[in-house]
């Protein structure tokens, strides 16, 4: 499996650059909870998280959200064999989008041409993920300025380490005298639980639990099963965490 991927872009496939109006056009008619639930659902196949590119289930996510036009895409892949379509920073971005244009009250995605505007609105996001375009003959450090604003969007090499070193940090802070006592010093783990509601160990602790729904389920449960990818009521029923800490945790993290 290749460590690096390539983009698939919306020029790429369709001869010219998408917009962000094109974005936003393709996005507005559509429910903002229908989309979210689309992105989730495609996002838990790809388990982008992983930052690992998974060549062969892009292409299957592609032949289900592009339908006939699935080819386009996969001659540009035949140019780049290591292309995806799909990423976590693709996913990310077009949520975003949809945060800012989809209505409540829009059409659900429940049509082949619903599904290949969402695959659009993918290969518009990886047009305009590069912010800033340069040519070959292009100095190093502007080709290097212009991946900085890929890595709020890009995951860790190693999240085990990354998250326990993140939580240790933000606990540990909070007991030093030293730290405390300057002038900048800000309590991120007290202030975490007053915004939320929840401890920064409880909350970690329930993500993670709710994170092993989606390991063991594939490409085969989407189809088959989309149901699957849905968290039922009962899934914490057996957790040691009180029932105000999930209830504030659930109404954090779903969408009404």
């Amino acid at each position: 499996m290749p460590r690096i991927g390539v983009l698939i872009t919306y020029e790429e496939v369709y001869g010219k650059r998408g917009s962000l109006d094109d974005l936003h056009a393709l996005l507005r008619p559509l429910s903002f909870y229908s989309v979210i639930v689309s992105l989730g659902k495609i996002n838990a196949v790809m388990r982008t998280w992983l930052n690992e590119p998974d060549i062969e289930t892009d292409k299957e996510i592609c032949k289900l959200l592009f339908g006939a036009e699935a080819t386009r895409v996969e001659r540009v892949r035949e140019r780049y064999p290591a292309g995806v379509a799909v990423t976590r920073m693709t996913v990310l971005y077009v949520c975003r989008q949809a945060a800012l244009s989809c209505a409540s009250d829009g059409q659900s995605i429940d049509s082949p041409e619903d599904l290949l505007a969402i695959g659009q609105c993918c290969l518009i996001a990886n047009d305009l993920s590069l912010t800033v375009r340069f040519a070959p003959s292009s100095p190093v450090r502007d080709k290097a300025a212009a991946l900085i604003p890929f890595s709020s969007y890009l995951g860790r090499e190693d999240y085990a380490n990354e998250i326990a070193r993140t939580q240790i940090i933000l606990m540990e802070t909070a007991k030093s005298h030293k730290a405390a006592a300057s002038p900048d010093f800000v309590d991120l783990a007290e202030l975490f639980r007053q915004t939320t509601g929840i401890s920064i160990t409880d909350f970690a602790s329930l993500v993670f639990g709710l994170l092993t729904r989606y390991l063991g389920l594939t490409l085969r449960d989407l189809f088959g099963n989309p149901d699957s990818y849905f968290v039922p009521p009962t899934f914490f029923g057996r957790t040691a965490v009180d029932h105000a800490t999930l209830d504030r945790f659930l109404d954090l993290i779903c969408i009404d």
